[in-house]
């Protein structure tokens, strides 16, 4: 199963040129990445990009690219919980440890250092 697939998009499913941006995200969404490149790499304006996900995918790229990265850490986090949760929040991007942890408890209702914790519980038991 693909990265994008665990965060249920099928890119298989879209037209080809939201797969082409997807799968740009995809490639580069651990370091910088911008509207504007991943509009260029598909072969769209910065507008035209952000309406054609949305029409497509009800997301804004920007969003995409942070659940990929919140999907990432969270994998990071449980196969190794010894490893330090700042570390695991710029391996996948996240500049300001604070914000990561905000986004993290919204999209997965506990906190990294709640995950770290059962992991490590899960582990050690």
């Amino acid at each position: 199963m693909t990265e994008l697939e665990q965060i249920g998009i099928d890119v298989r499913a879209q037209r080809p040129r939201v797969a082409r941006a997807l799968l740009h995200i995809a490639d580069r969404y651990r370091g910088p990445v911008t509207a504007a490149e991943i509009a260029a790499a598909a072969g769209y304006g910065e507008r035209g990009l952000q309406e054609a996900f949305q029409r497509d995918l009800g997301l804004a790229p920007s969003r995409v690219v942070l659940l990929l990265r919140l999907w990432r850490a969270r994998l990071m986090l449980l196969s190794n919980p010894d490893q330090p949760i700042g570390s695991v929040a710029a391996a996948v991007g996240f500049a300001h440890f604070g914000r990561f942890s905000g986004y993290y408890r919204a999209q997965y209702g506990e906190t990294p250092s709640d995950t770290v914790h059962a992991a490590r519980h899960r582990l050690y038991s």
